[in-house]
């Protein structure tokens, strides 16, 4: 492999790299505190979780609040929908 191939491949790693640091920026890393009004009906395992315990159970469940649950959901979603 020649340098200016190499050369080529480290641009592209840092950019690459730079960009997905930019991407993480998108998300808090606290939790965000929400009320129990802001849930949504996700599904029948998320309502019933959330209807026994609000919130909290959710978090305690999967580890992110139904905010932070939604907005992770709506990365993928977008484009699932969109195919």
């Amino acid at each position: 492999m020649d340098s200016n191939r190499v050369n080529q491949v480290l641009t592209q790693l840092s950019e690459r790299s730079t960009d997905l640091e930019h991407g993480l920026l998108r998300f808090s890393s606290t939790r965000e505190v929400e009320s129990d009004e802001e849930a949504g009906d996700e599904s029948p395992i998320f309502d019933s979780f959330y209807n026994s315990g609000g919130s909290e159970s959710i978090a305690k469940m999967i580890k992110f609040t139904p905010t932070e649950f939604r907005k992770l959901y709506s990365i993928p979603h977008g484009t699932i929908m969109a195919n």
